[in-house]
């Protein structure tokens, strides 16, 4: 790592005779962020809503997470949201967010959830507009959906939550969920080391126990760190044209040796590697929406789109191609001054919003699901 660029007297982005000129820190004059990392969880911040008995609880690991679990009912669900409605997209200010998940294949879950994170409007009681990531069940691929005055705009297919680089397999054949071998010896985790590196990751991944352990099924007894990809190089192993990490699972360590497991002499099955990934919504306050996943743009919304795409229709973004312009222009009343033709603005919802994370069952299983960080951001201008 490269050493940091350094100000001992702080950094200030107030123009030069604003009262604030000297104040040492990065705020920002004209806008706000809010950022939880989970490094612990604070409940009074989140309200949580269950239809049966789901649970929001702190994980301990590597920088924390917040682990949502349901009961074995078909009809549970379990969902969190921050406190208040902070954020609302206009016309001529950016806004952005950021969430951080891992969705565990076979550790308390499969792909018969319902899982939706972003932002909502909670005012509505029931969602009527909202900038979000969904997972339908019946797969591990992501969709993203703009609501506006209860109207969804739908784009399939734009990610792949079992992926390590989280991108699709059209879009990125070559990802592969790496493995770990695990020694278990006097009922504790002895020893690991990598059976296949795998490839694609950008961060770290979340290490989970499963049920043939034995012992405490989802506990968190090994980190690892990543290394060069497959394809040689180095941890900064790029994917086309960007900087981005696409690296493989190369020294994993046995952190909390537990207790109560079952002893094997080392076997693939014991732990489970879950991607680690990063999703996220820039509106560029320009007209020009994007989502990204891991940093890379797999959708874009704007006067410079390639594709035309009208307010509730749907399109698959394996097939139409990742560009888009708005068909729908909105009316006068509703927007005096008018947003450029092809705007995204035409789509986005201008309710108040919240961050919001959680997931449905179609099944009677206890199920899981991780959100390690959540940032948020937005400009008033």
């Amino acid at each position: 790592m490269a050493s940091p660029t350094r100000f001992p007297k702080g950094l200030n982005t107030f123009p030069p005779r604003h009262t604030l000129r000297n104040f040492p820190l990065a705020t920002s004059p004209s806008g706000m962020m809010l950022a939880e990392d989970f490094n612990d969880y604070i409940a009074a911040n989140w309200t949580v809503t269950t239809a049966v008995g789901g649970t929001a609880a702190y994980l301990p690991n590597v920088s924390g997470a917040l682990k949502l679990a349901t009961t074995a009912s078909g009809t549970d669900s379990i969902f969190v949201n921050r406190a208040g409605s902070q954020y609302q997209i206009m016309n001529q200010n950016q806004a952005w967010f950021n969430f951080r998940v891992a969705y565990p294949r076979t550790v308390l879950s499969a792909n018969d959830t319902n899982i939706l994170f972003g932002w909502l409007d909670l005012g509505s009681g029931g969602g009527n507009d909202g900038i979000f990531f969904q997972k339908p069940s019946g797969g591990t691929t992501v969709n993203v959906l703009l609501r506006r005055q209860n109207v969804t705009t739908t784009f399939q297919n734009v990610a792949d939550l079992a992926q390590p680089s989280g991108l699709t397999t059209t879009v990125d054949p070559y990802s592969a969920n790496g493995t770990l071998r695990a020694i278990i010896a006097g009922n504790a985790f002895t020893g690991v080391s990598v059976a296949t590196p795998g490839v694609g990751y950008a961060v770290s991944p979340l290490v989970l126990t499963t049920s043939t352990a034995g012992g405490t099924t989802g506990s968190t007894p090994v980190n690892v760190a990543m290394g060069s990809s497959a394809y040689g190089g180095n941890p900064q192993q790029i994917l086309g044209s960007t900087d981005i990490p696409y690296g493989s699972l190369y020294a994993p360590y046995v952190m909390v040796p537990g207790s109560g497991f079952t002893n094997n002499a080392g076997a693939t099955n014991l732990l489970e590697v879950v991607p680690v990934l990063d999703f996220s919504f820039w509106y560029d306050g320009r007209g020009t929406a994007h989502f990204g996943v891991c940093g890379r743009d797999v959708l874009t919304i704007g006067p410079d789109g390639r594709t035309s795409i009208a307010s509730g229709a749907s399109a698959n973004v394996n097939t139409t191609g990742p560009s888009y312009f708005s068909s729908t222009q909105l009316s006068t009343a509703l927007m005096p001054v008018q947003p450029e033709a092809g705007s995204a603005i035409n789509l986005l919802p201008s309710a108040l919003l919240a961050p919001y994370c959680g997931f449905s069952n179609t099944t009677a299983n206890i199920r899981t699901f991780y959100l390690l960080n959540n940032y948020n951001g937005i400009e008033r201008n």
